[in-house]
């Protein structure tokens, strides 16, 4: 995720003046919606990617994850 929600949760506790919390909720929210979308796309890409040929190889490299093969 681009940004843990624990961190997330602390700059909304800031309360920093009116126009500035605004500001920072709206980011935080752009923030958590594009954190959603990137974990769709990475189950999306866990689906599709376990199929192709040579995944099994990729995987089984030390260091390389399940979304990480598709990207080669």
């Amino acid at each position: 995720m681009f940004s843990p929600e624990k961190g997330l949760g602390k700059i909304l506790r800031l309360n920093l003046e009116g126009s500035y919390q605004f500001e920072i909720d709206l980011w935080v929210g752009e923030i958590r919606h594009l954190n959603e979308s990137i974990e769709k796309i990475n189950e999306e890409i866990k689906k599709r990617g376990g199929n192709l040929p040579g995944h099994k190889n990729l995987t089984s490299i030390k260091g390389i994850s399940d979304t990480r093969p598709r990207s080669f």
